[in-house]
C-alpha cells in the first residue's frame, strides 16, 4: 500500500466519520477542561485580549486595528455617557456608517430613539419636558405644593 493510497483511506474515514470524531474530540476537551479549568479560563482571556472586538468590527467593515484606534480613542469608555462598560460598534444603519463605540444602555437608549422620537419629532418631546418644568415653576410661584394639586407628598 503506497502513502498517498493510505492517506486517501484516512481521507474517506474521517469523512464518513465527521459527526463521531466531533463528538470524540468534544468529550475529549470536555475531560481537559474539567481537569483544569484555570488553564481553560487563561487560554480564554488571552485569546478574548487579542480577538476583541474582531467580529463585530469585521461585520461593519471595521479592521480590528480600526476597532482598537476607536476603542483607544474613546478611552475605553461609551461615546454618550463615557462609562468605562463594555462597549457595541453604534452605526447608522441606513448608510452602515460607523459612528462611534456605545454601551449597551445607550445604544438600546439611541435606538429607541431613532425608531420612536425622532420619527415624530424631537420638539415634540423638549416642548412636553419644558411644560412639565415651566407648570411646577408657574405652581412654585403661586405657592402651590404639589401636595395640594396630587395630594401627594413627594
Amino acid at each position: 500500500m503506497t502513502r498517498e493510497h493510505r492517506l486517501a483511506v484516512a481521507a474517506a474515514w474521517r469523512d464518513k466519520n465527521r459527526d463521531h470524531i466531533r463528538k470524540l474530540s468534544r468529550e475529549s476537551a470536555a475531560r481537559a477542561r474539567a481537569k483544569n479549568p484555570e488553564k481553560f479560563r487563561e487560554a480564554g482571556r488571552r485569546w478574548r485580549a487579542r480577538n476583541v472586538g474582531k467580529e463585530r468590527a469585521e461585520k461593519y467593515g471595521l479592521t480590528l486595528d480600526a476597532f482598537h484606534r476607536l476603542h483607544a480613542a474613546q478611552d475605553g469608555r461609551c461615546a454618550i455617557c463615557r462609562e468605562p462598560k463594555p462597549l457595541h460598534i453604534d452605526h447608522d444603519h441606513a448608510s452602515g456608517h460607523v459612528r462611534g463605540l456605545l454601551c449597551r444602555r445607550c445604544n438600546v437608549a439611541l435606538g429607541y430613539l431613532e425608531a420612536v422620537i425622532f420619527p415624530i419629532g424631537i420638539d415634540v418631546f423638549v416642548r412636553y419636558q419644558f411644560n412639565s418644568i415651566q407648570k411646577e415653576i408657574d405652581k412654585q410661584k403661586a405657592g402651590v405644593s404639589d401636595t395640594a394639586v396630587n395630594g401627594k407628598e413627594h
